[in-house]
């Protein structure tokens, strides 16, 4: 088995444990990340998904993070890099908000802006639909 094999095979564990569903588990890391930077293009492209599925792609990406540490890759590797480019594109596209899955459940999960900023950004321009949702959230920022 080869260094790679090893690393996927400790990730389909973590996704497995996790509870994710199969096609996130048998896309493995690789997976994760495409999806993550389709994520990423879809938010710089003016969001149009709901409340759910915005928070679903955080979630992924909280999935994404828990990866990366599960492979133990240096920060060179080319999935991380591709990892860094499309946070950084996210970040541009999106602002700070308050925790999108609400204050009680950022506190009971110990959510950390700091190092699990996707749970604390909203899309800088969300469609009326989403825009009403996160004003109902109160995730607009007085906007």
């Amino acid at each position: 088995m080869t260094e790679m094999d090893e690393v996927e095979a400790r990730v389909r564990q973590y996704l497995i444990a996790r509870g994710c569903a199969d096609f996130v588990v048998e896309g493995g890391l690789a997976g994760l990340v495409d999806r993550w930077e389709t994520t990423t293009d879809s938010i710089e492209r003016g969001y149009h998904g709901l409340l759910d599925e915005y928070l679903n792609d955080m979630d992924l990406r909280d999935i994404l993070e828990d990866a990366l540490d599960v492979a133990a890759m240096p920060d060179d590797a080319p999935l991380r890099r591709r990892v860094s480019l499309a946070d950084a594109r996210v970040r541009r596209a999106t602002v700070a908000c308050g925790p999108i899955w609400g204050r009680e459940v950022a506190e009971s999960e110990t959510m950390d802006p700091a190092l699990q900023w996707w749970y604390f950004v909203r899309p800088a321009s969300p469609p009326d639909d989403l825009r009403q949702e996160l004003e109902g959230e109160g995730l607009l920022g007085g906007e």
